[in-house]
């Protein structure tokens, strides 16, 4: 940003030379400057040369006080719109000298592209007309002005070490990955999107929300099949009354043939390609040059394989073990390390630590076993693997920006959930003793308060909760490691607490 000093004191073709410009701030950034952040510190620099001036000699005994006043501020139309915190010159209403809106050519729904006839007649912008569209404006509900506290509250999100890339930040979504975006859909996006949007948008999102996640599960039951597809045909309807015709896409036109291809050839995480676009990445990491790409790729996969083939065969022969193991962890076959196997699909993570049952876990320790010798030391540990899932402890102590201790898990049949305190083993009985989380009976989506019948009727049919709102419950129970089925997403909002669960656990990132 440049500044010209005062034109009428400085001769004509002395304007706009070097010695008479100043540059008074400089932006470095993929991203354009949020103009109030930027121009907050020239602005207070002009105040205070307007309202207190600046002080010069003007001979050897005598003082003056100069004062100065920005009388223009030149630049495009892109960088005024977001100076003047208005419109782009594209949008409607979108000068800033008078009240003119433009239309679109021809009628069209073209917002790239905006015309201003000619009229006659031209309201001009006051200081009064400004002041009212200002209070208009702040007194409109926008979601948009939502996305700095949802960036917030999504940056906050302590999501499952399974989740492999923790959340980001909306403003960053077109930098996503296909698995960020699947994140959103099933997990993080109805509890921070529910007091956001209005309730006929929520209503209508959640019928796709609901609809993908139980085609992505791994039991499917044929009225669930069926409810998923009524709800993605309701979905597809009703799209058009909320978002306008020229919103539907083909992707939205293909989620009415969703159904189908589930029928045919199973849950759609059987069909998943991030599998695939995994071993893109394996291969590009095989390439360390410019130059014959094809040849070093041909030949590190010819030797990984035989790398494989010779590490299966040194386990029938007397190689030295060293040899072995670099052999194995070479193929990633290696042996999990500080790992004890207590029973079939379960490992102990790390070295256990002997004490005595907390006061606080004594009763539910009690309940699971019987009697409890509390004079006695009994084995403790804060991490497990359990079926391939790492499942960690509240008192592992050592999960900053993770949260891998919240657990859906089974007790006479039903589901229940809770946050893992820890991990211990009783006799022959090894326990996880859990902090319950109460479902709240209020559903996440209020039907009275929709007016689409096409979305009501849709919401109607019964299907299985997937994200749902949890309260913290006062007290501990204690269950057998093996009923913990699989770990949760555990979010919170500020205000509330859901609880996201897992479609399936086959499906990697």
């Amino acid at each position: 940003m440049w500044f010209s000093k005062n034109k009428c004191a400085i001769p004509l073709l002395s304007r706009f030379t070097k010695k008479y410009m100043i540059l008074c701030a400089c932006w470095f950034a993929p991203e354009k400057p949020k103009m109030t952040t930027f121009l907050k510190p020239t602005m207070m620099a002009l105040d205070k040369i307007y309202r207190q001036g600046i002080v010069v000699k003007v001979s050897p005994t005598e003082t003056a006080t100069v004062r100065g006043l920005l009388m223009m501020a030149v630049m495009d139309l892109p960088a005024k719109a977001k100076a003047l915190v208005m419109k782009q010159f594209n949008g409607m209403y979108g000068c800033n000298e008078c009240g003119d809106s433009g239309k679109n050519p021809d009628g069209s729904n073209n917002s790239l592209h905006r015309i201003w006839p000619y009229t006659a007649d031209m309201t001009m912008r006051s200081h009064r007309s400004i002041i009212e569209n200002v209070r208009e404006t702040l007194s409109r509900s926008n979601p948009g002005n939502a996305i700095p506290d949802l960036n917030k509250q999504l940056l906050a999100l302590k999501v499952p070490d399974c989740i492999s890339h923790r959340p980001r930040s909306i403003t960053e979504k077109h930098h996503w990955k296909a698995s960020e975006f699947r994140s959103w859909l099933l997990y993080y996006s109805m509890p921070l999107l529910h007091d956001v949007l209005p309730a006929e948008y929520v209503a209508h999102y959640f019928l796709l929300v609901s609809a993908i996640w139980t085609l992505a599960s791994d039991d499917i039951t044929t009225a669930d099949l069926t409810t998923a597809g009524l709800r993605l045909d309701a979905f597809c309807k009703s799209f058009e009354e909320l978002y306008g015709e020229r919103r539907q896409t083909m992707n939205i036109h293909k989620l009415r043939h969703l159904q189908m291809y589930v029928e045919m050839y199973g849950p759609v995480w059987t069909t998943s390609l991030f599998g695939f676009e995994s071993m893109n990445g394996h291969l590009k990491r095989m390439v360390h040059g410019t130059r014959f790409i094809v040849t070093q790729i041909t030949f590190t996969k010819s030797m990984s394989w035989g790398l494989q083939r010779v590490a299966a065969a040194m386990e029938n022969i007397h190689e030295r073990k060293g040899v072995v193991k670099l052999a194995q962890r070479l193929t990633s076959v290696a042996e999990r390390p500080n790992s004890t196997r207590l029973c079939s699909g379960l490992y102990l993570l790390g070295n256990p630590i002997d004490r005595h049952v907390h006061e606080e876990h004594l009763e539910a320790v009690r309940t699971a076993v019987g009697h409890v010798d509390n004079t006695i030391k009994y084995p403790y540990f804060h991490r497990i693997e359990l079926n391939g899932q790492a499942i960690y402890s509240r008192e592992y102590g050592r999960e900053k920006t993770r949260n891998s201790r919240t657990v859906e898990f089974e007790v006479d049949g039903a589901v229940h959930f809770g946050e893992v305190v820890t991990f211990c083993n009783i006799g022959t009985t090894h326990l996880a003793v859990l902090q319950d989380l109460l479902p709240i009976a209020t559903p996440l989506i209020d039907c009275s308060v929709v007016q689409n019948l096409t979305i009501k009727v849709a919401l109607q049919r019964p299907l299985s909760e997937k994200v749902f709102e949890v309260r913290r419950g006062d007290t501990y129970r204690a269950v057998p490691i093996t009923s913990l089925r699989r770990k949760c997403v555990f979010m919170s909002t500020g205000v509330r607490t859901y609880i996201g669960r897992f479609p399936n656990v086959v499906e990697k990132d």
